[in-house]
């Protein structure tokens, strides 16, 4: 029997031969005694936390005596986040009670930052749990200006990605080198060539990889619309007043001045007419824009007629373009223009050698407007390429005419066409641009498609080289659907996303994909903050 609750400085014991001898307790107080052999204590180890072996000697046997209230059995570590406090012994039983432990709700490790989980206690264990990591699919914020779509990294970072925000519009002119980006914030951001000051940051002749603001713009104005020309670019402002910077040889620029060499590295007033502006389509060397009461003007070079104004000659102010009225959008091109009307007509001008006015009885060029044949529904946008023309009609289908030695079309191997004809395979689109000699639609569901040369991969799917001619619309590879607004150059496209950021692809020697370096990329990449 145990001596319960008595500690063993209360026993008396007479040792004689192998017997032991306990003087003033009853037999059911005695320590209990086994015949195990023993010569040291750990081998009378009884597996009670409430008890104390010892090995008596010189007998060679195991008394076990029980511990009083005061041992602590269990002690709180401070590594057992989860246990509530010490356990002691009862002074009864042989075992230590149950642990006391934290609830499933307490929390053990405090998060240490947004992507560190915090831990709660398991309730039924003393030890907190490992330290859990957010996954990667966690939002987060990085604290970075220029970063978005920031994640957590797996491993207790926050990770965003480097790209331009805010982004509305995103503007390639013909023949374009650079590629300039309206943001809602009302600025003007643009990358690639600036060997004219057609980046508008106050420098020339130096390229930017990545975006720069274009500087010199007036503050507290809203920006309507963006356009970027061959080597200059404008901007209508919510003024009604159009500003325009770069290259202004020929009087593009709209500011009374012209000649050879004349540049403007910020941007500068389009003069000599009311202010009331509302929309503008920069040309390679010539400008066209609407004024609010839906007349359509035009200024700069004029060797093909691509003014309108019934003349061959140049123009360094706004002039209005002969016989248009109730003008609802305008495109300015290399060395044509186009435009519609109210009553859904379309209305072409300039350059005609490869039938790209639409009107086989212009011959090789007019000098003013001629109706193209063959549109008999409204004309929602008209997209300009060098020597071909799209337009995207009511109901989201699309016709093309003019060149077609590189599938300018869309409609197979074949030759060009002086009358518009429908693009082949084309799910309804609802917006449309046209480069140096390819053409790229956002379908209705967002989605990007493009036809056309594509020698440098600015069509997207993911191939190039010489002679490398996408026939008919083929899908832009690595795109989200989720585009809103798309630009063509001479060898690349952008498109601006929902989420506002840009992604670029195709030829980059000038930088005009701002990704940061001068590789081509065959396929989307993210336009950098700069």
């Amino acid at each position: 029997m145990s001596a319960r609750g008595l500690p063993v400085a209360f026993l008396l014991t007479l040792c004689c031969g192998a017997c032991n001898l306990v003087l003033g307790l009853e037999r059911e107080d005695l320590p209990e005694k086994t015949e195990t052999p023993c010569s040291t204590n750990p081998q009378c180890d009884d597996h009670h936390d409430c008890t104390q072996d010892i090995c008596q000697l010189p007998q060679g046997t195991c008394t076990h005596f029980t511990q009083t209230r005061e041992f602590a059995c269990r002690p709180q570590l401070p590594e057992n986040l989860c246990d509530i406090a010490p356990e002691y012994c009862d002074g009864v039983s042989l075992d230590c009670p149950d642990d006391t432990l934290e609830p499933a709700t307490t929390v053990c490790r405090e998060s240490e930052g947004q992507c560190d989980e915090p831990e709660n206690c398991p309730g039924n264990s003393a030890t907190c749990p490992a330290d859990v990591l957010s996954s990667t699919d966690k939002a987060c914020d990085d604290g970075e200006a220029c970063t978005f779509d920031d994640r957590c990294d797996g491993a207790g970072g926050c990770r965003g990605t480097n790209g331009l925000q805010n982004a509305e519009l995103v503007s390639i002119g013909p023949w374009g080198l650079s590629t300039c980006a309206l943001l809602s914030t009302d600025d003007v951001r643009c990358w690639g060539n600036n060997g004219y000051g057609q980046l508008g940051d106050g420098t020339a002749d130096e390229n930017r990889l990545a975006p720069v603001e274009t500087v010199g713009l007036p503050g507290g104005v809203e920006f309507v619309t963006l356009s970027v020309g061959g080597r200059h670019a404008c901007v209508v402002l919510g003024s009604g007043r159009i500003m325009c910077w770069g290259l202004g040889d020929a009087g593009q620029l709209g500011n009374n001045q012209a000649g050879y060499e004349y540049e403007e590295h910020r941007p500068v007033e389009v003069t000599g007419t009311p202010d009331g502006w509302s929309q503008v389509s920069g040309g390679y060397l010539h400008t066209c824009a609407i004024q609010q009461d839906s007349s359509a003007w035009c200024w700069g070079k004029n060797d093909y007629g691509q003014l309108g104004n019934g003349t061959l000659d140049d123009s360094s102010v706004p002039v209005p373009v002969t016989g248009l009225a109730e003008v609802s959008s305008m495109t300015a091109g290399s060395y044509h223009s186009c435009a519609a009307d109210a009553s859904g007509s379309l209305w072409c001008w300039g350059r005609n050698d490869r039938g790209q006015l639409g009107n086989p009885a212009a011959g090789e060029g007019s000098n003013v407007p001629v109706r193209v044949e063959g549109i008999s529904t409204g004309v929602l946008a008209i997209a300009i390429g060098t020597l071909h023309t799209c337009a995207l009609l009511e109901g989201g289908g699309v016709m093309c005419w003019g060149e077609n030695e590189f599938g300018q079309l869309g409609t197979g191997e074949g030759p060009g066409s002086d009358v518009p004809v429908a693009v082949s395979g084309l799910p309804a689109a609802r917006q449309i641009a046209s480069g140096y000699e390819h053409t790229c639609v956002i379908l209705e569901g967002g989605e990007a498609m493009c036809w056309g040369h594509n020698e440098r991969g600015q069509v997207g799917d993911r191939t190039e080289g010489l002679g490398n001619i996408a026939y008919r619309p083929v899908g832009v590879e690595g795109l989200p659907s989720d585009a809103v607004s798309i630009a063509t150059g001479t060898f690349h496209t952008c498109v601006v996303l929902e989420n506002a950021t840009l992604l670029c692809w195709g030829h980059n020697a000038y930088g005009e994909l701002g990704d940061g370096t001068t590789d081509n990329s065959l396929e989307p990449v993210v336009v950098l903050c700069g």
